[in-house]
């Protein structure tokens, strides 16, 4: 009698970069003109795709 275990490992390293991504698409969205995406030093789990149109990218140093 031969018996079969597997173990599902949860790790993100077992799979393709490919497959996290599509896993995590979500819909188009669009944002208005001068609308801020995200702010410098805040905390962002999302990957942006330009598909058309520009985005304005700037840092705040501190010397103004």
């Amino acid at each position: 009698m031969q018996t079969a275990a597997s173990i599902t490992l949860n790790s993100r390293l077992l799979t393709s970069p490919r497959a996290r991504c599509q896993a995590h698409i979500r819909p188009v969205t669009f944002h208005a003109p001068d609308c801020v995406i995200y702010a410098q030093g805040e905390r962002t789990r999302s990957l942006y795709q330009i598909e058309y149109g520009a985005v304005r990218i700037y840092r705040l140093l501190a010397d103004g």
